[in-house]
């Protein structure tokens, strides 16, 4: 059966191996909360709520909580490096 599969399956199944033991206890593991992400960048939580609040921040909403999304908050970065956001 293994010999059916195309070798890249066999990566993709690491790959998501890997997120699901660096990532323990989080709901998503492209995702941070709005609190996870304020300890983590150590941001003040009232502010984060207003960068979720701007336009073009890469922020979901499922249910009642937000969450910001790690890879598209990386191009965000990229995008207004050496602009001044103001909230």
């Amino acid at each position: 059966m293994k010999d059916r599969l195309p070798p890249n399956r066999f990566r993709m199944l690491d790959t998501m191996e890997d997120i699901r033991q660096n990532c323990s206890g989080r709901l998503y593991a492209n995702l941070f909360t709005v609190k996870e992400f304020s300890k983590t960048f150590d941001i003040g939580i009232n502010t984060v709520y207003k960068l979720c609040r701007l336009e073009d921040f890469p922020v979901i909403q499922i249910g009642g909580k937000k969450y910001i999304v790690a890879n598209d908050f990386n191009e965000w970065i990229m995008r207004n490096t050496g602009k001044v956001i103001t909230l």
